[in-house]
C-alpha cells in the first residue's frame, strides 16, 4: 500500500467585471520526510480573455527600474519575517543583505517575481518553500501596495489603467 497524497484546489482572490485572480493551492506527499507545497497566482482579463502577467504591468524601458523596487521592497520584508522570534539586535539586523536568502532568488529577474495575485490595492508576490530560503521558512505572500509603484519614477500608465478596471 502507497501513503501518497495529491491534493489541488483553487480560491478566487479577486473578481469583478474585467478581473478575475485566483490562487491555486497544491499539496503533494510522495512518502519522503515531508510532503511539497506550493502556491501558484493566475490573473486574467476577462473580456477579450488574457492571461495578466506582472511584466506586461509596466513599460519595457521601465523594467530594471521595478525590479529593483520588487526586489528591494521583498527582501525588506522577507528579512522582517526572517528575523522574527530570532533574538538578534537591531545591528546585526542592519548588516545582513540579500545573501541569508538563496543566491539569485531576488535577481531582477521577472521570473524571481511571476507568481503574483492581484487586488484592488496590491500586488502580491507568492514565494513558494525553497524559492528563497529552506523549507522551514515555509511559502510567504509580500503584498506590494499598488500606490508605492505608482511613486516610482516610471511610465505608470498600464499600472492606473489596472487600477481602474479593478474599482
Amino acid at each position: 500500500m502507497y501513503n501518497w497524497y495529491y491534493s489541488n484546489h483553487f480560491s478566487i482572490h479577486f473578481l469583478n467585471t474585467s478581473i478575475l485572480s485566483f490562487i491555486e493551492n497544491v499539496y503533494s506527499y510522495t512518502g519522503g520526510a515531508h510532503g511539497n507545497a506550493g502556491v501558484i497566482g493566475h490573473n486574467y482579463f476577462l473580456s477579450p480573455s488574457y492571461q495578466l502577467n506582472i511584466e506586461n504591468l509596466f513599460e519595457f524601458d521601465d523594467t530594471e527600474i521595478v525590479l529593483q523596487f520588487i526586489s528591494d521592497f521583498c527582501y525588506e520584508e522577507l528579512r522582517k519575517i526572517y528575523n522574527e522570534g530570532l533574538e538578534i539586535s537591531e545591528e546585526e539586523i542592519k548588516l545582513q543583505d540579500k545573501s541569508i536568502f538563496w543566491e539569485g532568488s531576488l535577481d531582477l529577474k521577472w521570473e524571481n517575481f511571476n507568481n503574483v495575485i492581484m487586488s484592488r490595492d496590491s500586488l502580491s508576490i507568492i514565494f513558494n518553500q525553497y524559492q528563497v530560503s529552506s523549507y522551514a521558512f515555509g511559502i510567504q505572500i509580500i503584498d506590494i501596495p499598488l500606490n508605492n509603484l505608482l511613486k516610482l519614477k516610471i511610465n505608470t500608465s498600464k499600472l492606473e489603467r489596472l487600477i481602474e478596471i479593478m474599482k
